[in-house]
């Protein structure tokens, strides 16, 4: 059973600013916390064709457009539960969906695990975060591309 006195671990991870045990939180902190978690992030522009030079994404909905074929963005760093959504917002250029560092992709109707997914042009991949291991690598679903 989980220490009623703690708050859940997932919010510090979410908003480094917050302290543990009970305290007053402003609104500013509350802002940045929901924004993380609720934005959305239009015009992002897909840059490189590997990981280390893929645009990065941030929680929550993202919109980018890939700039050539196969150019890609970064998933945010994984945590259980967490869902992002992205879409390719060219109507004729493919795109790259990369995972953070070591993390991992799993496609719709797979259950094979790699670092990327081939977004085609016009599509909408919304994916959830369904594990972490203790070395920081998250897995995440894709449970609906069209």
């Amino acid at each position: 059973m989980a220490d009623a006195s703690s708050p859940p671990k997932f919010m510090i991870d979410l908003a480094p600013s917050l302290q543990a045990g009970f305290r007053l939180v402003d609104a500013g902190e509350l802002l940045a916390l929901f924004t993380s978690i609720f934005q959305i992030i239009g015009g992002i522009a897909a840059a490189g064709v590997a990981q280390g030079t893929a645009a990065p994404l941030k929680a929550g909905i993202s919109t980018y457009v890939p700039s050539a074929g196969n150019t890609g963005v970064l998933m945010p760093p994984g945590l259980p539960g967490q869902t992002v959504t992205v879409v390719n917002g060219s109507g004729t250029v493919a795109g790259v969906l990369y995972g953070f560092g070591p993390d991992q992709i799993i496609p719709l109707a797979s259950a094979t695990a790699a670092g990327s997914l081939a977004m085609p042009a016009g599509t909408t991949a919304v994916l959830v975060c369904v594990s972490k291991t203790a070395a920081g690598v998250a897995t995440w679903k894709v449970v609906s591309l069209g």
